[in-house]
């Protein structure tokens, strides 16, 4: 069977979409890569770490990250590159940053395999997963600011990476 490769591209929530669909049954081709493995579990298994509004927090005790946060922190560890200039110092703590903020991904989503900074699902119109993740969640942001735990999060991501994935890596 041949498979075959859809790419919907347009503007959608600032970023840009695309959409994998596979061969006669419409199924998903996306693969989740290694490095995307990796962030999954983190997320299933350290909940505890979770925070809101913000990239990543860090204190002399310990460290707190939003999913998009905690995403960026395991993409350099994998490919074993110094996470320290990462974080910034802002009065005695310590903020995640990516470029000049501290809220979204803007320099690095697009080598992350994401849509957007705020990890955007690809979405076309006709997509109808408003029932599932609610009307009010259209981004990973949306999920970790809204009351979504990570291992629900990850849960999601697992089911749908096509709407949260460009690439796998």
């Amino acid at each position: 069977m041949v498979e075959i490769l859809v790419w919907r591209v347009g503007l959608l929530y600032g970023g840009l979409f695309g959409i994998l669909v596979g061969s006669n049954k419409g199924e998903c081709i996306m693969k989740i890569g290694p490095i995307q493995e990796v962030w999954l579990q983190r997320l299933e298994n350290n909940p505890d770490i979770q925070m809101e509004s913000s990239l990543g927090y860090m204190d002399s005790m310990c460290y707190k990250a939003c999913c998009l946060g905690e995403y960026l922190l395991t993409y350099y560890r994998e490919n074993g590159w110094e996470i320290s200039q990462l974080w910034r110092s802002k009065e005695d703590d310590m903020y995640l940053v990516d470029g000049d903020t501290e809220e979204v991904l803007k320099t690095s989503y697009e080598k992350l395999g994401l849509f957007s900074s705020n990890g955007a699902f690809g979405l076309s119109d006709d997509d109808d997963d408003d029932d599932e993740v609610g009307s009010d969640v259209m981004s990973l942001s949306d999920m970790n600011d809204n009351g979504w735990t990570w291992p629900e999060i990850a849960a999601w991501v697992r089911k749908h990476p096509e709407l949260v994935f460009t690439k796998s890596l």
